[in-house]
This record gives structure tokens, sequence and C-alpha cells, in this order.
């Protein structure tokens, strides 16, 4: 991983995220939350679904942690969940790495659900009091997402992807 000048780790908020709220992810599948955060909540309530979901957050959980889960997710997941994680970091190139690395985690067919939160919308990121807010809109994220994914189609703030 590249490193980050403002970490996202304060950006972690307890509560149940609306992807999993809203997106049609299949009962008895398996999700990989790329920047899940410190919580349990979302994997709590995707259990009450049939669903199991794994959750990656280099900011958030430990090394040793971070490690099962991806030795997990290479044994295939069905969807891959990327929450508000592209928006809030300020260097392109970890947002390229970031990208690089889902997209070989989603080698098995994998879909990829990326989330949006497009702050001000007016394109000029900034330090917050969390950390970093690019503030671009989602179709800003399009290009280059395309650039790793065979697929994608944009949905409001979601934008689902696969090879």
């Amino acid at each position: 991983m590249v490193n980050q000048k403002y970490t996202s780790a304060d950006t972690s908020i307890n509560v149940v995220n609306l992807v999993y709220k809203k997106f049609p992810f299949e009962k008895g599948s398996v999700i990989l939350d790329y920047g899940g955060g410190k919580y349990d909540t979302n994997q709590e309530y995707m259990a009450s679904k049939g669903i199991k979901l794994i959750v990656f957050d280099p900011y958030n959980r430990s090394k040793t942690h971070n490690a099962q889960v991806l030795k997990r997710a290479k044994l295939g997941v069905d969807y891959i969940v990327c929450s508000n994680v592209l928006n809030v970091i300020a260097e392109p190139e970890v947002i390229r790495d970031v990208l690089e690395t889902i997209k070989h985690l989603a080698k098995n067919k994998a879909k990829v659900v990326f989330a949006i939160y497009e702050g001000d919308k007016t394109g000029k990121g900034k330090v917050t009091t969390k950390g970093y807010q690019r503030n671009q809109k989602t179709a800003d994220y399009m290009k280059l997402i395309n650039e790793y994914f065979d697929y994608t189609h944009k949905k409001g703030n979601l934008i689902v992807a696969f090879n």
C-alpha cells in the first residue's frame, strides 16, 4: 500500500451503511468490505440477512485481522464493497493502488460496488476535521474505474463494476 498523507481512520462511523440496506445482495453470498471501518455493525446487519461480510481496513483493523481477511478473499468473494473510501483519499496514486488491489481481489468474477460521498460537489479537495474529502461527483470517478474494470454502471452515488 502507498502511504496516505491524511489517513481515513477517523471517517469510520458506527451505523449500517446505506449500501447494505439498498443494494440487492444475494442471500448466502460473501462480501469483502474494503475499507469497512472499525465497527462490526455492517457485519451484524448482513449476518441477519444471511450474508457473510468480511472487513478489511488498513487504518482500523489489525495487520493480523487484515491478513486473514485477504487470505479469505483470495479464495473468492461474490461482492466487494468500497464505500466512501475513494472520496477520502487525497493522492491519485493511492486511489490507483486501491483500485488495483480491488481488481486483483475481484478476479473470481466478484461484482464491485463503489459508493461515493460527494461532499460539497465542487471538485475541490480539502482537509476536514476527520481527514480529507475530495468533493468530487460520482461521475468523476467513472473514467478512472473504467481503466480497471471491463464493465461499469453508475446509479446515483453507486458505481457497480466487474470484469
